[in-house]
Parts: structure tokens; C-alpha cells; sequence
């Protein structure tokens, strides 16, 4: 990975001594990386890591009337929340009228820090909690 994909807080692997560790970039990632002292590598994004995170709030639907499948909702503000589908896919969608989504050109969620980061612009510099 390149430190220009990265903030410090991020969720990421780096290979020490030939197991897979997951790391919290701090200040230090970003100089080693520069120094070519470390690779570091993108997590990819599961449920398992979705549920990690307190602001995930997990939806299952099913019935006829509401349709069948899973969804995973993060509050971004009192009008919006993030709306990740089970394959990752994932809109802007406001609370306050369901007929409003925005799509993404990138609509996959595909790593951890790609969501992290997405979460930490659209809250204005909050960050996603382990819980």
C-alpha cells in the first residue's frame, strides 16, 4: 500500500516474521513506509470486521413486505446513513425519505480503510470504534 491511501488510525496488515498482524497506523507507519522499511496491506472488508465497528448496526430482512437479505446501516448524521448491502455494495441513503440514494462511481466497499476513510470525511473527522 501507498501512504498516500492512508491516515493515521487506520486498519491495515503488516507481515512480522511471517504472520499477518493487524496494525492502527500511527505517525511511525508513515515513516517506515517512506523508508521502504515496511509493506503494509489492505484488510478486506467482511462482516465479521463490519460488526467490529459500534456505529454498525446490522439489519436482517425477512419477509415479503420488506424483502429478504442483510444490510448494514452507519449513522452519518440525523438525515444520512451509509447502507452497505451483504456483496459490499453500498449507498448514501437519507433517513428522513426513503426515495433518496446517492450511488458512488466506486459503490464497493472493498477494505477496511477505504471504509474508515469514507466515514471519516463524510462525519467530518470521526472515526470508527472497536468495540
Amino acid at each position: 500500500m501507498e501512504a498516500k491511501e492512508l491516515r493515521i488510525g487506520n486498519y491495515c496488515k503488516e507481515i512480522t516474521h511471517s504472520k499477518n498482524v493487524v496494525v492502527k497506523v500511527s505517525k511511525r507507519h508513515f515513516e517506515d513506509i517512506e523508508d521502504n522499511q515496511i509493506d503494509l496491506f489492505p484488510i478486506p472488508l467482511t462482516e465479521e470486521w463490519l460488526l467490529r465497528f459500534k456505529e454498525v448496526e446490522k439489519k436482517v430482512f425477512d419477509s415479503e413486505e420488506t424483502g429478504y437479505g442483510v444490510e448494514y446501516h452507519i449513522k452519518i448524521n440525523e438525515n444520512l446513513i451509509i447502507n452497505i448491502q451483504d456483496d459490499m455494495s453500498f449507498c448514501l441513503e437519507s433517513i428522513s425519505d426513503d426515495s433518496k440514494y446517492v450511488y458512488l462511481e466506486n459503490d464497493f466497499l472493498d477494505t477496511v480503510h477505504f471504509l474508515q476513510n469514507i466515514y471519516n470525511v463524510l462525519t467530518k473527522g470521526k472515526e470508527l470504534t472497536i468495540k
